[in-house]
């Protein structure tokens, strides 16, 4: 599954999580944010928006992953390896 299709499967889940009082604002404020997450997307396909990785851990370690952000020693992302195979 490309990151694309994961990112909007992911703002799908999301949008169904706006409270009924933000809905409105929601959908008046889509046009937008589709722009602003278009150029985030162009952004980071040219290279010049980057996601600083601080660790990668394998599954089976998550906890120990969990921890050390819950113990703030992750500057950046922390990733969990789904699989040798995972891209």
């Amino acid at each position: 599954m490309k990151a694309v299709e994961v990112g909007e499967k992911l703002q799908e889940y999301l949008d169904g999580l706006v409270p009924p009082r933000d809905a409105l604002l929601a959908r008046m404020e889509e046009e937008a944010h589709r722009e602003n997450m278009a150029q985030l997307m162009d952004w980071a396909k040219s290279g010049i928006l980057s996601v600083h990785v601080h660790a990668t851990y394998p599954l089976e370690e998550y906890r120990k992953a969990f921890d050390a952000i819950a113990k703030r020693q992750v500057l950046g992302k922390t990733l969990l390896q789904l699989g040798a195979g995972a891209d």
